[in-house]
């Protein structure tokens, strides 16, 4: 867990094409300044204009997330947010020249690779971090989605699907999320919607995918989470209308920061005396 906030070393591009907009896309990403948060710019607009990556910004969408703000919108920025949010960093500006942010390969793996490259830094204000004090719990159909206490950050999802047999599955998979994990585990996990040939019989993919995605949408709460988020063949609508009845919920949870250390980012004990192991 990171006990201070972090923003980028130097600055760094990319270019590609949206999922829906066949134009190509510049994006770049800034440092910033502690407290900041991560925003998006549309530059391509005159005067530009900021879009917040928060959970009051997101203007719906099931498969992908659209964030907007004073009617702009950047679009598909569910790859991204998880990059950011699994690399722990707080304070970004993302300035793109379009409505939509590169598809690339359906997964966070290209955007873990240019902020790696440009180098992630430590600032001096201490990281806040939402507690998950009591369940919390929200069901359609079938599919649900929960948060409920735990130490670390841990996130677990399952789904079922019928095999090429016809044989009806369910499989699931977890993750003790820190940076390592993320980059290691589920960065690099495609959309077989986006990917076909990524699919695999045992659903792998899909699931680490479904894990990544879990990742981007719970940094929508902006602070780090201290908590267990588990799915069942849920996606981002639902995941969105999770947290809004969480934060809604006083009782839900209790806003902490880690002891700040001089030694770097560690293994550090809350300011309220309850410890945190290591994530990985």
């Amino acid at each position: 867990m990171f006990d201070r906030q972090r923003t980028l070393r130097n600055v760094v591009q990319c270019t590609g094409r949206g999922r829906a907009h066949a134009a190509v896309v510049r994006v770049t990403f800034k440092p910033a300044p502690a407290n900041h948060g991560v925003v998006f710019v549309r530059v391509d607009l005159h005067p530009t204009a900021r879009v917040p990556a928060s959970l009051a910004a997101v203007a719906g969408g099931s498969f992908s997330t659209s964030l907007s703000h004073a009617g702009v919108t950047v679009a598909g920025v569910s790859p991204v947010l998880a990059a950011c949010a699994g690399l722990g960093l707080d304070n970004l500006l993302i300035e793109l020249d379009g409505p939509e942010l590169p598809m690339m390969d359906g997964s966070a793996a290209p955007f873990v690779f240019l902020l790696e490259a440009a180098g992630v830094v430590r600032q001096a204000v201490p990281r806040c971090y939402l507690r998950v004090a009591k369940p919390v719990r929200l069901q359609e159909g079938e599919a649900w989605a929960e948060l409920r206490p735990h130490p670390g950050l841990h996130l677990d999802y399952a789904l079922e699907f019928d095999s090429p047999c016809g044989e009806r599955k369910r499989r699931a998979a977890a993750v003790e999320l820190s940076a390592t994990s993320f980059v290691r585990d589920l960065a690099r996990a495609r959309s077989p919607l986006l990917a076909p040939e990524s699919t695999d019989a045992e659903g792998r993919e899909w699931l680490r995918h479904k894990l990544m995605s879990a990742v981007g949408d719970l940094s929508l709460l902006g602070q780090g989470l201290i908590g267990a988020f588990s799915g069942f063949a849920s996606g981002h609508a639902l995941h969105r209308a999770l947290l809004e009845r969480f934060l809604s919920d006083p009782e839900a949870w209790e806003q902490v920061m880690l002891a700040a250390s001089d030694e770097g980012d560690s293994n550090t004990d809350l300011v309220n005396g309850a410890e945190v192991p290591e994530l990985a």
